[in-house]
C-alpha cells in the first residue's frame, strides 16, 4: 500500500478534498500535527508528502525545538541517495 505523510500546521486547516482523493486511490494517510509538537516520521517510511497550509504565514509558524534539525538530518540523508530528486 501506498503511504503519505500529510503535514498539517494546524487542526482547524484540514487536508479535505485531498484525503478523499488519496483514500480513493487507497493509500495510507499519517497525519503529522506539526502545531501540536508532534514527530516527524522518517522519510524512508512514506512515499509521498503533501504539507498542507495554515490561515498564518509561512514566516509565522515556529518550528517546535529539534525539528528543524530532524528535517535537516533528513535532507542530508535524502541527498546522499542515487537518483534522489531535490
Amino acid at each position: 500500500m501506498t503511504r503519505a505523510c500529510l503535514l498539517q500546521r494546524i487542526r482547524c486547516e484540514p487536508p479535505g478534498i485531498f484525503a478523499g482523493m488519496l483514500s480513493e486511490r487507497a493509500i495510507g494517510i499519517n497525519t503529522v500535527e506539526l502545531d501540536e509538537g508532534s514527530p516527524l516520521p522518517d522519510w524512508r517510511d512514506v512515499d509521498l508528502v503533501l504539507a498542507m497550509g495554515g490561515p498564518m504565514g509561512v514566516n509565522t509558524f515556529q518550528i517546535p525545538a529539534g525539528s528543524n534539525l530532524q528535517v535537516s538530518r533528513q535532507r542530508r540523508d535524502h541527498d546522499r541517495q542515487p537518483g534522489a530528486v531535490a
